[in-house]
C-alpha cells in the first residue's frame, strides 16, 4: 500500500477540515481516524450511527487527494452500494462535496438502469468516481475495457454491507474483490455500517488477506419510536387485520406538510397501503407517491427527486429505499406491522433526522395484536443497543461456478491461480481441491450425468487454461450473471408505449383479458398479452387485485424472538402500559391458559369442531418452527398412520388431527427429542420438496438453467420442470452431485434452520414444560389456526370465516364484539 507524503497528507486533512469549518461543522472523530488511515496506507471498517457522515469520513480524503493528481487514467474511486436508489442519492451529495472544494472530479453511476448508451460513453470516458451496486460491478469485471480502468484503482468503498454479507450477493463480492485485488493489489478498502454486531469480523468476511482498522466514535443518536395504537385490541389476534382497520387513526397524524417515508415490508403491501392513502386523500395525489423496486426506474428516480425536493411529501414504499439514503425533508417516518429485525428498524427510522445532531422518530403501526410485543422487544433492543448478527455463506458452490466461468471469459481461466484465489476468500476458506476439480469437472462438460449434453460444456481447455469460445455461450453467460433468484418478469406497458415496470410472470398468467389490477400507483386493465410484454389501460372501477411477488415473508430475528420470550416472563409488568389497553389481551390469555416464563414451553391442546389441536410456544421465529413443524409431524406419522396438518407462525405451531386423536405425554416426549433429528429430518415428506425448491435457485445462479438466453427466456412453469427434472436424476444417478448436496445442506440452513433448530430443541429438553387443556383457542393459539385457514381462502373471505369462527367461542371469554375485523 502507498503511504502518502507528510506535508500532502496534512494540506488534505487541512483542507477538508476547511470545508466542514464553512459549513459551521467541526468533523467528528471518527471522520479524522478515517481520513488518516487512508493517508497512511491502512484499510478501515466504519461503525457509527446513520446519518453522522460515514460517507464523507470514506472518501473525502481520496476525493481531494485525486484532485491534486495533475495526470490521472482509470477509475480512482469505485463505490459499491445494495442499492441503486443509495448510487443516485450518493452523487447528489459527493456533486456537492466537488463543487464546494473545486476538485473538478468527474462522478458518474453505473447501475441496471444505466441506459446502453451511457454505458459505452463511461467506457470511453472513465469517471475518477463510479457508483454502482455488486451486480454491475460483476458484469463490469468480466469487460477487458473495465479490467483495464481499475488497475488504477486507489480506494473501493463498501456501503452497508451488513445487508450484502449474509447474502450469495456477498459471497460473489468477496470473489470479485479478490480477483480485483488480483488485477490491482495496491487499492485501500473502506467498509461503512451502521448497525454491525461485529464490525471486525465482518470486516474480515470481506477480505480475509487484509488488515482492518475499526473506526466508530460513542455518538449519540436519538431515536424515537412511537407505536399508534388502535382504539381496542383484539381478544383474539388474527394477521394483519389492525393495518387497514387503523386507516383513519394513521390519516389523523399524517400531516400534508409533514415529508413522510411509509415503509412496509412487501411490495404488495405498498401497493395496498398507496391505495388506502389515494383512496382517502384524492386531491393530494400529486404530493402522494408509492416506490418498490418493480416499479420503472425514471417513476422511481421522480418519486426520490420529488422527496429532495418537498415537491412529493407521502411516500409508501419498502426496502428500496431504508438504507443510507439522505432525504434532508424527511421529518417522519411509519413502519407498517413489525420491522422484525432491529437493524432494519433503525436503518428505516434513520431516513429522517439524517443528519449529526438529528432526531431520528418512527411511528410503528401493528397489523396485530401481537406485534405490539415485538415493538416492545424492538424497543428493549435498541436501549441495549444491540444489533442482529450477520453470518457469511460458506461453501455456495454455484456462486463459485458462475465465478469460474466469469473468470474464463475475461483472460481465459488458469486452474491454480482460480483455486488460490477462491479459498483466499472467507466463504470458500475450506474448499478442497477435489470439490474446486468437481465445479470445474461440470463447468467443462457437465460432470458425470450431463457429459453427453453440449450445452453443459460451457468451457474448453486449451494449453493451461479454460477458455469460452462460443459467442453464444458468452452471450448466454452475460445475460444471466448475478445471485438474484426469481421468477421471470413480464414488462408493463401502456398502449401507447409508456413503461411502468416489471410483474412476475406467474402472477400475470393467472390474469385474463379485461381483468383489472393494481400496479405502480395506478388502477390497470389488462388489454393484450404480447411475448413478455403485457400492454395495459388506466381502469376507472374499483380495485380489489393486488400483485404478488414471491419471498413476501420477513423472519422474526433471534435477537428479537430472545426478547420476546423475556418480555412474557415477566408479563404483569406490561399489563398497565398503553393505558392498560394490553391487559385485555394478557387476561384473555391468562383465563384460558398463561404465559410462560423464559425457562418454560407452553403446551396447549384444544378440541373444535375441527378436531383436536396440539399447540407448542417455542416463540423462536418461524424459520425454526417451519423446521420443527416438519420434523414433529415425520415424527409422529413413522409411528402412527394418521392425518396431520401443520400450521406455524412466529410465536408456535400447531398440529392438527382427528377427533379421536389425542397424543400422549410419552408421543411429545418423542416428537420434542433433541436425539436423531437430522435422521428423522430427512424422512420427512416435505423436506424434499424444499431441496427441490433450492436446488431451483442453486440451478439458475450455477448456470444448470439459465433463465434468459438471446432472444428469448424461459416462463416460471418452464425453469421449475427443468429444475426439477435435472435434480431428479441427480438423486437417482449421481446423489453425490456437488450442486445436489449443495441445495440439501441450504435447505437445512436457510429453511429449516437446523443450527438454530438443534440448539431450539436442546433448550426446550432442559426446559420446565407446561401443558393446558383449554375449552377454546386461546389468543396465542388462536393466531394459528388463521394462519391456516388464510392459506385456502382470498382476504374478503377470510374476514368471513373469522367472524364465523369467533361466533362459536363462549361469550363470556370473547371481548372483541366491538372490533373492526
Amino acid at each position: 500500500m502507498m503511504r502518502r507524503n507528510y506535508l500532502s497528507s496534512k494540506k488534505i486533512l487541512k483542507d477538508i477540515q476547511s470545508y466542514f469549518q464553512s459549513l459551521g461543522h467541526t468533523p467528528f472523530a471518527f471522520q479524522t481516524d478515517a481520513w488518516e488511515n487512508y493517508l497512511n496506507g491502512k484499510n478501515s471498517i466504519i461503525n457509527v450511527p446513520t446519518g453522522m457522515g460515514k460517507t464523507l469520513a470514506s472518501l473525502a480524503a481520496a476525493m481531494v487527494e485525486v484532485s491534486q493528481t495533475t495526470h490521472r487514467e482509470g477509475i480512482q474511486i469505485l463505490y459499491i452500494s445494495p442499492l441503486r436508489s443509495l448510487t443516485t442519492d450518493l452523487e447528489r451529495n459527493l456533486e456537492d462535496f466537488n463543487h464546494s472544494q473545486q476538485l473538478q472530479l468527474k462522478i458518474a453511476t453505473r447501475t441496471g438502469d444505466t441506459k446502453a448508451h451511457e454505458r459505452a460513453k463511461l467506457k470511453k470516458n472513465s469517471p475518477d468516481i463510479l457508483l454502482t451496486t455488486p451486480e454491475s460491478f460483476n458484469l463490469m469485471l468480466v469487460d477487458q475495457d473495465y479490467a483495464e480502468l481499475f488497475k488504477s484503482l486507489r480506494l473501493l468503498v463498501i456501503d452497508e454491507w451488513h445487508v450484502l454479507i449474509s447474502q450469495k450477493r456477498g459471497v460473489l463480492l468477496q470473489l470479485n474483490v479478490a480477483w480485483l485485488n488480483q488485477l490491482n493489489p495496491d487499492f485501500l478498502i473502506n467498509i461503512m455500517s451502521a448497525t454491525l454486531a461485529d464490525p471486525m469480523a465482518t470486516a474480515y468476511a470481506l477480505a480475509p488477506q487484509r488488515e482492518f482498522q475499526l473506526v466508530t466514535e460513542e455518538i449519540e443518536k436519538i431515536v424515537e419510536t412511537d407505536i399508534l395504537l388502535p382504539d381496542e385490541i383484539a381478544t383474539f389476534p388474527w394477521r394483519g387485520h389492525l393495518g387497514s382497520a387503523q386507516l383513519d387513526n394513521l390519516l389523523q397524524v399524517l400531516n400534508q406538510n409533514e415529508s413522510t417515508l411509509i415503509f412496509t415490508n412487501t411490495r404488495s403491501q405498498a401497493e395496498k397501503w398507496y391505495q388506502f392513502l389515494i383512496e382517502k386523500f384524492e386531491p393530494l395525489s400529486e404530493i402522494i407517491a408509492v416506490h418498490h423496486s418493480s416499479i420503472e426506474s425514471s417513476e422511481r428516480s421522480r418519486v426520490e427527486k420529488g422527496l429532495v425536493s418537498g415537491e412529493v411529501k407521502w411516500v409508501v414504499c419498502t426496502s428500496s429505499l431504508d438504507l443510507g439514503i439522505d432525504f434532508p425533508k424527511v421529518e417522519k417516518v411509519i413502519q407498517i406491522g413489525s420491522a422484525k429485525s432491529v437493524s432494519r428498524l433503525l436503518q428505516r427510522a434513520g431516513r429522517a433526522g439524517h443528519k449529526p445532531g438529528g432526531i431520528s422518530k418512527i411511528l410503528f403501526v401493528p397489523t396485530h395484536a401481537f406485534e405490539i410485543f415485538e415493538y416492545l422487544a424492538l424497543e428493549m433492543a435498541i436501549d441495549e443497543k444491540k444489533y442482529d448478527e450477520e453470518i457469511p455463506p460458506v461453501n455456495s458452490y454455484d456462486v463459485l461456478a458462475q465465478f469460474l466461468i466469469s473468470f474464463a471469459l475475461l483472460n481465459g481461466l488458469d486452474v491454480k491461480k482460480a483455486f488460490q484465489l477462491a479459498t483466499s476468500t472467507h466463504s470458500f476458506k475450506d474448499l478442497t481441491y477435489e470439490q474446486f476439480e468437481r465445479i470445474l469437472s461440470y463447468i467443462e462438460n457437465g460432470g458425470q450425468s450431463l457429459k453427453r449434453y453440449p450445452q453443459y460444456h460451457r468451457v474448453k481447455k486449451f494449453k493451461d487454461k479454460y477458455y469460452i469460445t462460443d459467442k453464444k455461450m458468452r452471450l448466454q453467460h452475460l445475460m444471466n450473471m448475478g445471485t438474484i433468484t426469481s421468477h421471470p418478469s413480464v414488462r408493463v406497458k401502456f398502449k401507447n408505449g409508456k413503461y411502468l415496470g416489471t410483474l412476475e410472470d406467474i402472477y400475470v398468467a393467472k390474469l385474463k383479458k379485461g381483468d383489472v389490477f393494481q400496479f405502480a400507483g395506478r388502477k390497470l386493465k389488462y388489454v393484450l398479452m404480447r411475448d413478455t410484454t403485457l400492454y395495459v389501460e388506466l381502469a376507472a372501477k374499483k380495485v380489489t387485485n393486488v400483485p404478488r411477488w414471491a419471498g413476501g415473508i420477513l423472519p422474526l430475528s433471534t435477537l428479537l424472538c430472545e426478547h420476546l420470550r423475556y418480555i412474557f416472563d415477566d408479563i404483569d409488568s406490561y399489563q398497565s402500559i398503553f393505558d392498560g389497553k394490553l391487559s385485555q389481551l394478557i387476561s384473555a390469555q391468562k383465563s384460558l391458559s398463561q404465559f410462560p416464563k423464559f425457562d418454560e414451553l407452553l403446551i396447549e391442546f384444544t378440541q373444535t369442531k375441527e378436531g383436536n389441536h396440539l399447540f407448542l410456544f417455542p416463540f423462536e421465529g418461524r424459520a425454526v418452527h417451519e423446521g420443527m413443524g416438519m420434523l414433529l409431524a415425520s415424527r409422529y406419522l413413522q409411528r402412527h398412520k394418521i392425518t396431520l396438518t401443520l400450521s406455524v407462525n412466529e410465536y408456535g405451531i400447531e398440529l392438527l388431527g382427528p377427533g379421536d386423536w389425542f397424543p400422549s405425554k410419552q408421543d411429545i416426549e418423542h416428537l420434542l427429542s433433541d436425539k436423531n433429528v437430522s435422521i428423522d429430518i430427512l424422512k420427512a415428506n416435505e423436506y424434499d420438496r424444499l431441496s427441490q425448491r433450492k436446488f431451483g435457485e442453486i440451478a439458475q445462479i450455477s448456470g444448470l438453467i439459465p433463465k434468459n438466453f438471446p432472444g428469448n427466456r424461459r416462463s416460471a412453469k418452464n425453469l421449475q420442470m427443468n429444475a426439477n427434472l435435472l435434480y431428479n436424476v441427480f438423486s437417482r444417478f449421481e446423489p453425490d452431485n456437488i450442486f445436489y448436496r449443495q441445495a440439501e445442506i441450504e435447505a437445512n440452513l436457510e429453511y429449516l434452520n437446523f443450527e438454530r433448530l438443534m440448539k431450539t430443541l436442546h433448550a426446550i429438553n432442559r426446559k420446565k414444560w407446561i401443558s393446558n387443556t383449554t375449552l377454546q383457542p386461546t389468543p396465542f393459539s388462536f393466531p394459528l389456526i388463521i394462519e391456516r385457514v388464510s392459506a385456502t381462502v382470498s382476504g374478503e373471505e377470510l374476514k368471513d370465516r373469522v367472524l364465523k369462527i369467533l361466533k362459536n367461542y363462549d361469550r363470556d371469554t370473547k371481548q372483541n364484539n366491538s372490533l373492526i375485523i
